[in-house]
């Protein structure tokens, strides 16, 4: 009697772990299903296009494992598994540094994020803001552009996107110790610069209007310009204090034409910025001319100067810290391919 209790209590675990097997079986299936379809179902823009942008560097992302596989001269350098769909991406040959390029809707349509991997983690540093409308309609802002500029669409398609490929490589520059990066988000009616700690891998609160920075050859003071509504701008200044970035807006306002140079009083953050414009100082229209500021640290107010002498100046340097783009995708609907 025993024997026979035993022998239907066995067969009932048996069954029993049948059915859970199924059980696992159809639950493995239906996740792998979704998974897939998630993976090869994002949503496609009409003509998006997808091009690597380097003869040393290759940039893959599977769309069915999420496996991002990126070579340099053949040779791998970074894989690893990242999910959301990559829409462009930037590397730095000096470091392991790979800038992620997503959005928050999976297309090139949305707003997009930034995500940073030091080939160890990854992180997701920026992202950039939406406007919407009464109608309901939104404009979703932009870290780099994913179309070709209307004056591009006047040449033919290969100089188009040669010119495509060269504005992709200035998007992102670094600080020349590599401790800071900075970028731009373009929006609705404007934009805005921002900065990243890439020791901590977080943005920090200075406000900036730019990406793109006049390097004294001290490497410890920089200059650059702020935009404002209705063509004003300002100048800005960059510098070190203990060992962090620091920014300083000065007060005058212009209306430019050009960004000539900056000229730099030894190891100082002082100098002498060159700038042309069709307006006067009072804002009244006028021919093209050169203008001359001085600048230092402890004055809120640019002084302008009748003409310079660049005796004992130096200029800023001629190598800002570009990062190589390597892999982008535009949404176009003509064939650049041909």
């Amino acid at each position: 009697m025993s024997y026979l209790k035993n022998h239907k209590f066995k067969k009932h675990i048996i069954h029993a772990l049948k059915i859970l097997r199924v059980f696992v079986i159809v639950i493995l299936v239906l996740f792998l299903t979704l998974y897939l379809w998630g993976s090869t179902n994002h949503q496609k823009i009409e003509g998006e296009i997808t091009y690597q942008n380097s003869s040393s560097y290759k940039f893959n992302q599977n769309p069915i494992t999420r496996w991002i596989t990126v070579t340099y001269e053949g040779k791998v350098i970074h894989s690893f598994f990242f999910w959301p769909q990559v829409f462009a991406a930037w590397a730095d040959k000096d470091s392991p540094l790979l800038l992620l390029i997503t959005s928050d809707t999976g297309t090139l349509k949305g707003a997009q994020g930034l995500y940073i991997y030091n080939g160890n983690n990854i992180k997701k540093v920026y992202q950039s803001s939406s406007v919407e409308f009464e109608s309901g309609l939104k404009s979703s802002s932009y870290i780099y552009s994913y179309w070709l500029n209307t004056e591009y669409k006047k040449l033919n398609s290969a100089e188009s996107l040669n010119k495509k490929r060269k504005e992709l490589n200035q998007v992102f520059t670094t600080s020349p110790d590599k401790k800071y990066l900075f970028g731009y988000e373009s929006g609705y009616e404007g934009g805005t610069g921002f900065i990243i700690n890439l020791d901590k891998f977080q943005k920090i609160p200075l406000e900036i209007n730019s990406s793109e920075y006049n390097w004294s050859t001290s490497l410890k003071c920089a200059t650059t310009y702020e935009y404002f509504y209705g063509d004003i701008q300002k100048f800005q200044l960059l510098y070190y204090k203990d060992g962090n970035l620091s920014t300083k807006s000065f007060k005058n306002n212009f209306i430019l034409s050009q960004f000539v140079r900056t000229l730099w009083f030894g190891k100082r953050c002082e100098g002498i910025v060159e700038l042309k414009s069709e307006y006067d100082t009072n804002g009244n229209s006028d021919m093209e001319r050169t203008f001359y500021y001085y600048f230092n640290l402890e004055e809120d107010n640019l002084k302008q100067l009748p003409t310079i002498t660049t005796i004992n100046m130096t200029e800023s340097i001629n190598s800002p810290q570009f990062l190589q783009n390597i892999f982008f995708t535009i949404q176009d609907k003509i064939d650049y391919t041909k």
